[in-house]
């Protein structure tokens, strides 16, 4: 049968898939063989830890699919997740204003949670109906927007109906802004922030104009006599004003049950933090309230604006939602907002603001009918949230659109401890725009159950301990012995006295270069009370302290034999008998085949190892490291020597007295080779001596020979300088004196014959120039022709000068 591909792939990532997830359970296991004791264990993910009395294994904590399968652990601590259902809140949802409004449900739950065990608790969210509401309006009140004041006093009555059929339960607000009393953002110069006929009054930054009541008139009223002023930059300081609405709750008036709703409009950009340097502002906002008796925010020209991640901040912190109501030249702009502060929304309102009621009714419909989920959660703690948004599709969301006011939308939270911590973790869920809460308060599972006295796994003066100790999830905690100075230790307090390391007399059974998961006595003993007892066997002797050494993992022969039968296996070491050596005892210690032939042992350049000369120096092979193909020439350390005694020169020579020195002696004393000089003829020079063949300091050829196997670290035995027939000591080259004056006289012939060809060259090229100069002229000349009725050297001694302005028919 043929496989398809599409299989034979599935079955080659399910093998990948099984082999990732064995490499991350080794992984983890390791991990867990690392932590001691029982809270430490708990607090690693994955990790549960064995409290049986009688566990010899040597880590406790491990894998809860490690003690199933490898193990012979039969008491696992492993506390799972729980909820602490008497702890629980759970007040119903509510749907009409009869009643309290409860919006999201329940209110409160306590979680005992293990590090990395996801547990999920679900919840439900509805906006009521009917709910409360306090809407504030606030104004961008430069030159600009009058017509668009205008306009929201014509339709304030119109504004309180719609927000009526919202609620019943309303109350409305209003404010306006222009921005900071400072240069550049207005001129110092009054006259000049206006941009119309009258007279508009001095700029501001921020005035708060009407707390939120429920009377749509005092609202147009308080519309209409709002001042309208200028500024000469473009973005306005409406920041400034969002802040202090937000913040200045006492004086806006806002209520703990409603829900808040600013509306900002405006038809130009903002100002934000960092702006407010080019006015010489540098201190931060501070997100206080600063309002004066009269409503002007008074703080403006002593600190900067807000940035946008704080007006987030403290609009979620006081729960109230944002609608961005602009022109359609910045509707892109404040549509990027939304993406940054939560609980904001953007619409475009006309030039005018004609459209101002029916923008109102669709972006707080958007609000209302918009339910998002967010938490303070710290980063100890993950959270991640499902819902299916009523009957559509389940997945991983914080936000359901389109949900009709009052119908419930469940989510549930899956939280997931990330690390151990001392305190408990509180966790806020709130619905974004409300002041509603869920609180989640999680306490961590960091420790076990049996280390808390009275429980199931805490013996006190345990039989297990020998009575010397309480056992403590299958640990013995054994007692002091103050009358000693000292305290019982050891697995089960069978031990006494001063240990280095009491709580881990096991230490002490490994090496000092052993890492602390390294095998207890090499693995070959028992670690009893700190020290380290030894196996026995009947084939070896095993011994040291920590159990290291052995008579039988030395080296061996190449017959077998342990130290080739001609040693001791001393704790890894061949100790050889007397007459043998080598790692393996297997060579004899003899050297007479390692003697070279100036009777030195491999030439005083090596070793001999098992009757072979073995590691030459550097530069130095052969049989008996003798030959070296980098080392100075035999010859030439033996030619200062015969030049001083041959020919008196040389080297040796150039300290040398006749007062003082007697020669030859004086060559021979100061030769650093000690041999035998004579002077034979060629002829009667044994033929298998080494010759050598030199010059001296007169340029004279001569040859002298050698006995290389008398050679010794002292040099040759004899030295015999050839003699010719004629009993000369070398043949010299004969030396002519130069012609001086001949050479003078050549070398100054030389430079007049070269002066004499250049002269020459330089008369025969300007020669041929001159020629081809006059040809050319000559060509040119006959090649002219001139008119002939008229000389082109004469000139007329008259001038006629015409008048342009002259008019004949004029006259």
């Amino acid at each position: 049968m043929r496989l398809s591909p599409i299989f034979l792939l599935m079955i080659l990532v399910k093998r990948v898939m099984v082999t990732v997830i064995s490499n991350k359970e080794k992984h983890s296991v390791k991990e867990c063989h690392t932590l001691v004791g029982c809270g430490p264990c708990l607090s690693h993910t994955g990790c549960v830890f064995c409290r049986d009395t009688d566990f010899t294994e040597e880590s406790r904590c491990g894998t809860r699919e490690y003690f199933l399968t490898n193990s012979t652990c039969n008491s696992i601590e492993d506390p799972p997740n729980s909820v602490d259902y008497s702890s629980i809140v759970n007040q119903s949802l509510t749907s009409s204003s009869a009643e309290e409004f409860i919006q999201i449900s329940p209110q409160y739950m306590k979680l005992k949670l293990r590090v990395g065990q996801e547990e999920e608790v679900k919840f439900s969210v509805a906006q009521a109906l009917e709910y409360p509401v306090d809407l504030y309006y606030l104004m961008d009140l430069s030159n600009s927007m009058s017509d668009d004041r205008d306009n929201i006093v014509k339709l304030g009555g119109e504004l309180a109906t719609a927000i009526e059929k919202i609620t019943r339960d309303y109350r409305i607000g209003f404010g306006s802004f222009v921005d900071k009393e400072l240069m550049p953002y207005i001129s110092l110069v009054k006259d000049d922030n206006c941009q119309q006929e009258n007279v508009c009054p001095a700029p501001y930054s921020f005035q708060h104009q009407m707390s939120l009541r429920q009377n749509a008139t005092e609202f147009a009223e308080r519309v209409r006599a709002a001042p309208i002023s200028g500024n000469i930059d473009n973005p306005e300081g409406g920041f400034d004003a969002l802040m202090q609405v937000i913040v200045c709750g006492d004086l806006i008036g806002w209520r703990e049950d409603a829900r808040r709703v600013i509306i900002y409009t405006t038809d130009q950009s903002f100002h934000i933090a960092g702006d407010g340097k080019l006015g010489g502002l540098v201190a931060p906002n501070d997100g206080q309230c600063h309002l004066n008796s009269t409503g002007f925010y008074d703080w403006s020209t002593l600190q900067d604006y807000p940035s946008l991640g704080h007006i987030n901040h403290v609009a979620k912190e006081h729960s109230v939602n944002v609608i961005w109501a602009v022109t359609s030249s910045h509707l892109s702009l404040y549509q990027g907002l939304t993406q940054l502060m939560t609980a904001s929304v953007a619409g475009e309102i006309s030039s005018d603001s004609s459209n101002v009621v029916e923008l109102i009714q669709e972006l707080y419909g958007k609000i209302t009918t918009t339910i998002r989920v967010e938490d303070n959660s710290s980063e100890s703690v993950s959270i991640h949230y499902m819902s299916d948004c009523n009957k559509k599709q389940h997945r991983r969301r914080t936000k359901c659109r389109n949900i009709p006011i009052g119908t419930p939308v469940e989510f549930t939270a899956h939280i997931t401890l990330k690390e151990c911590s001392k305190e408990n973790q509180v966790i806020r869920i709130s619905p974004v725009g409300m002041d509603d809460q869920f609180v989640v308060e999680v306490e961590p599972i960091c420790d076990c159950e049996c280390n808390i006295e009275g429980s199931e796994g805490y013996e006190y003066t345990s039989e297990h301990c020998n009575y010397k100790g309480n056992s403590i999830c299958g640990e013995c905690h054994c007692f002091d012995r103050p009358e000693q100075g000292d305290k019982f230790f050891g697995t089960n307090c069978e031990c006494s006295g001063n240990h280095t390391n009491p709580l881990n007399p096991e230490s002490t059974c490994r090496a000092p270069d052993a890492g602390p998961s390294s095998q207890l006595c090499s693995g070959r003993g028992a670690c009893e009370c700190g020290e380290c007892v030894c196996d026995k066997s009947n084939s070896t002797n095993i011994y040291g302290q920590f159990c290291e050494c052995d008579d039988n993992s030395c080296d061996r022969s190449l017959s077998g034999l342990v130290c080739g039968g001609h040693g001791q296996c001393e704790c890894g070491q061949c100790e050889c008998d007397a007459g043998w050596t080598g790692p393996a005892c297997d060579c004899r210690d003899d050297v007479t085949q390692c003697l070279s032939p100036d009777g030195q042992i491999c030439s005083g350049h090596g070793e001999c190892v098992c009757g072979q000369c073995k590691r030459c120096e550097d530069g130095y092979s052969g049989q008996f490291c003798s030959e070296c193909m980098t080392c100075p020439d035999k010859c030439q350390s033996l030619k200062a020597c015969v030049e001083c005694l041959a020919f008196r020169s040389g080297d040796l020579m150039e300290t040398f007295n006749e007062k003082k020195h007697e020669h030859p002696d004086f060559c021979l004393e100061n030769c650093d080779l000690l041999f035998k000089y004579k002077e034979k003829l060629s002829s009667r020079i044994p033929g298998d001596w080494v010759n050598c063949t030199l010059k001296n300091d007169s340029y004279c050829e001569y040859t002298f020979s050698y006995q290389l196997e008398t050679w010794s670290k002292d040099g040759p035995e004899k030295v015999f300088l050839h003699l010719n027939e004629e009993k000369e000591k070398g043949i010299c080259p004969v030396i002519v004196q130069p012609d001086f004056f001949g050479i003078i006289i050549g070398i100054a012939g030389g430079i007049v014959a070269v002066g004499m060809l250049t002269i020459l060259l330089w008369k025969v090229f300007t020669t041929i120039t001159d020629r081809r100069e006059f040809a050319k002229f000559e060509y040119e000349r006959q090649e002219m022709v001139f008119n002939s009725n008229s000389n082109p050297l004469f000139k007329q001694a008259t001038t006629t000068i015409q008048n342009p302005i002259y008019c004949k028919e004029a006259f």
